[in-house]
């Protein structure tokens, strides 16, 4: 497990295969994990809290199953073709627009 991670595709694989994730509370990780929605942001250098967490999820089925539920629907919202959809919609708003020459 990484400190540092931007847009961590480990995390993003994870979660679309249905599993709650355990995570340090750096960079990106915040906007994918949900803290007791979808899994846990321990505190960064806290792996005692990292093994907590992780003793929790192997002990409570239900939980899992609720956490897994929603890193499934947390993810669907990061589809490649709509959130590239999103970016240029943004970049056309944003962007001025420019006479062709001619």
């Amino acid at each position: 497990m990484s400190e540092a991670e931007l847009q961590s595709l480990t995390t993003m694989e994870a979660m679309a295969t249905g599993l709650p994730v355990v995570a340090v509370d750096a960079y990106a990780l915040g906007e994918l994990v949900r803290h007791e929605e979808n899994g846990f942001l321990a505190r960064p250098g806290q792996a005692a809290e990292v093994a907590a967490y992780l003793d929790l999820l192997c002990r409570e089925p239900g939980l899992r199953a609720r956490m897994s539920a929603a890193s499934l629907r947390i993810i669907s919202n990061h589809e490649r073709l709509r959130l590239l959809a999103e970016w240029e919609f943004l970049y056309r708003t944003l962007a001025p627009t420019v006479p062709a020459e001619r």
